[in-house]
């Protein structure tokens, strides 16, 4: 799964808009925006936040990454 992927799908599962989620990780709309369309990669301090906010282990989703290509 590709990071824009990623960010929006777990968006979706927390039923939130854009501007809801971007609120609530404490980001810009616009660039939440950007990350979801692919026009920009969060930087990994945007991962770690949205992880622990929705309370995913950061070492869990490594051990995904590196087991499933999965793009974070």
């Amino acid at each position: 799964m590709k990071t824009k992927q990623y960010i929006k799908t777990i968006r979706n599962t927390l039923k939130m808009t854009q501007s809801e989620f971007a609120e609530f990780i404490g980001i810009k709309h616009s660039n939440l925006a950007n990350y979801e369309t692919g026009r920009a990669t969060p930087p990994g301090n945007i991962i770690l936040k949205i992880q622990s906010k929705i309370g995913v282990d950061p070492f869990f989703m490594q051990h995904m990454h590196k087991k499933n290509s999965l793009s974070i």
